[in-house]
């Protein structure tokens, strides 16, 4: 068995931008994250043998664009355990995850609730004022390309995960 998502892989300058900002809020309980995607689809312990079936279902439509978009918690500021950077505008990104739920229907269950987002950190210890202080983290506003899917393997370590790309799926339009 091996352990799988499906995500948007970032463009390097996006990247940095978001782990450099990870960084930024460090602090007492949050550990920053080492690698940033947009997940679609965490399809969790997949037999191995289900994984050339998962590769030729996965297609992407047509090629989007979007922005980094403010910071958010999970669940919320109150209890937050994940922050997260938003995306605009969230309805292709909606319209993409509903599309690899359709295709991997009969397989995989179908997501419940999905928001896209960016993960920067996960958090162990609520303080309000650590809360305060990531509410007022700036992200620049900057735009991106998406033009491909990513099927990754994530392997669990005491460090963090590490995720490596099993198959990249390109759109077909452009």
């Amino acid at each position: 068995m091996i352990r799988l998502f499906i995500a948007i892989p970032l463009p390097a300058p996006i990247e940095s931008h978001l782990l450099s900002l990870a960084d930024s809020i460090k602090g007492k309980g949050i550990r920053p994250v080492h690698a940033a995607h947009l997940t679609l689809k965490f399809l969790g312990w997949v037999k191995e043998d289900t994984v050339d079936e998962i590769m030729q279902r996965l297609a992407v439509s047509k090629a989007i664009s979007l922005s980094l978009d403010g910071v958010g918690f999970f669940p919320d500021e109150r209890k937050m355990r994940v922050v997260w950077a938003g995306v605009e505008p969230q309805q292709p990104v909606i319209e993409l995850q509903q599309q690899v739920d359709a295709l991997l229907a009969g397989i995989f269950p179908k997501e419940e609730r999905f928001v896209p987002h960016l993960t920067l950190a996960r958090i162990a210890v609520n303080d309000t004022n650590q809360a305060k202080r990531i509410k007022d983290v700036s992200i620049e506003k900057k735009t991106f390309r998406v033009d491909r899917i990513v099927l990754y393997k994530s392997t669990l370590h005491p460090s963090g995960p590490v995720y490596e790309e099993v198959i990249c799926v390109r759109s077909r339009v452009e």
